[in-house]
């Protein structure tokens, strides 16, 4: 056997952000061309950087309130099967016990699904993070490339 860790992945495809407003307004950003800059856009990508750090990491909040309210969801959605495979094993004549009880819980559809959105929230909050700390590398970049840019200057006069 090698060494070799194989992880297997569904996509990636996290090029696009989709972000739909309250209204159901949605507009669609390339994450490659959010992050990227050159000679000629360089100037604009440094004075708007601020606000565009601002607003993703204001979206980023958002998907951890989105990310926390499936978990409470998926905590009311385990009490209430609870309840429902507590009744279904006292039918049986004998006391249930939790183990047997939370087997049911995890096995039932409507802890599996909500199980899934959490999983697919956790998924985007990662993602989203992931894009708010490229903004941050992007900062530094920006600056770096100014200080380059000045320092070519200064050389070439």
């Amino acid at each position: 056997m090698s060494g070799e860790q194989i992880i297997k992945v569904g996509s990636l495809d996290f090029d696009t952000v989709k972000i739909v407003d309250m209204n159901g307004e949605s507009k669609s950003y390339k994450v490659s061309d959010l992050l990227s800059f050159n000679e000629n856009n360089y100037e604009g990508a440094f004075t708007d950087q601020s606000a565009t750090y601002v607003y993703w990491a204001y979206v980023y909040s958002i998907c951890k309130e989105q990310e926390e309210s499936q978990n409470n969801l998926l905590d009311k959605v385990h009490a209430e099967q609870y309840t429902v495979a507590f009744e279904e094993l006292s039918g049986k004549g004998s006391r249930p016990t939790k183990d047997a009880i939370e087997a049911l819980v995890v096995l039932s559809e409507p802890y599996q699904v909500q199980k899934e959105a959490c999983i697919d929230a956790k998924r985007l909050t990662m993602q989203l993070q992931y894009l708010v700390r490229g903004f941050e590398q992007r900062k530094d970049m920006l600056i770096q490339y100014g200080a380059e840019k000045r320092k070519l200057n200064s050389v070439g006069n």
